[in-house]
């Protein structure tokens, strides 16, 4: 087998008579031509079925119709974008970094957030910065009529206006138009939770204005109730329920540690137990006499007797013996005393 190798210039094509392992390049079109050692018929090197190498293999250009193959790595200006599987493609992924590709080799490296309905501020933010939103003051001052829907959540919510000869209030509205009194509009309050059984925010008591007219037709009609309630073994329960005549009905016992004070107190409301604690605390001699419906007494005088009459308690009444009556029984008499004579009397 010879091993020469033949360089040829002037025309393309392949050149004669290539004894088998002999290898040819045509200068003039870059092909490389082998001998096949059959009938010295010269093969293009691009037409074998396999090229094997030990070295390197290089070209302006490389085209397989079949796999490529390499223990080693190959090496290119550029890569056809049709000769990129998925395969490919994730194997390039997997071979990347976290935080590896920097913002400047994407093709958008940027969003933007618009600020919407009762939001301001918004803006462009590149990724890995930040954008801040805002609540609308326009919405929290609420100087026009404006709706929103969701959760607000805030450390704290202070409402602030400055009302010179008003008040300044929050309004809670059931809009519901009918005349049943089985509705009402309030606040209720929540306590988060998550020992045991409970997780979530459980029940912390509301406040209610129930209807207590129909508010259908005049003003007549529009009459309300303020409910108090608190929460016990989670469920809402009535403590105070204050009527729209200004009647404060109370569920439980009243405790004050202070002083009650009452235009009047309703009979039915005292017991025997307060009304022995009123008498305790009642001083001797403090009951004056004109706060009794009867101050006096009447002593009438009997047989015998004469004098007597009414007589204020404190005060004091005389009786007489009437020797009128009784003389000649047994009595004398003279202007100054009287005198028993035994030998008149009966015995």
């Amino acid at each position: 087998m010879a091993s020469t190798i033949q360089l040829k210039t002037g025309t393309s094509g392949a050149p004669a008579n290539l004894t088998n392992g002999e290898v040819a390049i045509n200068v003039n079109d870059g092909l490389f031509y082998y001998g096949s050692g059959s009938n010295n018929v010269t093969k293009q090197l691009e037409s074998f079925t396999d090229i094997t190498a030990t070295g390197e293999i290089s070209g302006s250009q490389i085209s397989s119709s079949g796999d490529i193959s390499v223990t080693g790595t190959i090496t290119a200006a550029t890569l056809d974008a049709a000769a990129v599987s998925d395969t490919l493609a994730a194997a390039i992924v997997a071979e990347i970094d976290n935080d590896e590709i920097p913002i400047a080799k994407l093709a958008e490296d940027a969003v933007t957030v618009t600020a919407g309905t009762n939001l301001s501020n918004g803006g462009t933010v590149t990724l890995g910065g930040s954008i801040t939103l805002n609540v609308d003051d326009a919405f929290l001052k609420n100087d026009a009529d404006d709706t929103t829907s969701g959760t607000i959540t805030s450390a704290g919510l202070i409402a602030t206006k400055a009302t010179d000869g008003g008040d300044t209030i929050i309004q809670v509205i059931n809009s519901n138009t009918d005349g049943g009194t089985d509705k009402g509009a309030g606040i209720e309050f929540l306590h988060g939770s998550a020992l045991g059984a409970l997780s979530g925010n459980q029940k912390g008591g509301k406040i209610l204005s129930t209807k207590a007219s129909s508010y259908q037709g005049t003003t007549a009609a529009v009459d309300s109730n303020l409910e108090f309630y608190t929460a016990n073994n989670d469920t809402d329960t009535l403590q105070l329920k204050i009527d729209n005549l200004g009647l404060a009905a109370f569920t439980g016992d009243v405790s004050s540690s202070g002083t009650i004070t009452a235009a009047t107190l309703d009979a039915a409301a005292v017991s025997d137990t307060l009304a022995a604690a009123i008498v305790a605390e009642i001083d001797n001699d403090e009951i004056p006499i004109a706060k009794l419906a009867e101050d006096s007494v009447t002593i009438t005088a009997g047989d015998g007797l004469k004098t007597g009459g009414s007589v204020t308690l404190g005060g004091s009444v005389t009786l007489d013996i009437d020797v009128d009556v009784i003389a000649g029984v047994g009595l004398t008499a003279d202007n100054t005393n009287e005198e028993l004579d035994a030998s008149l009397a009966l015995i």
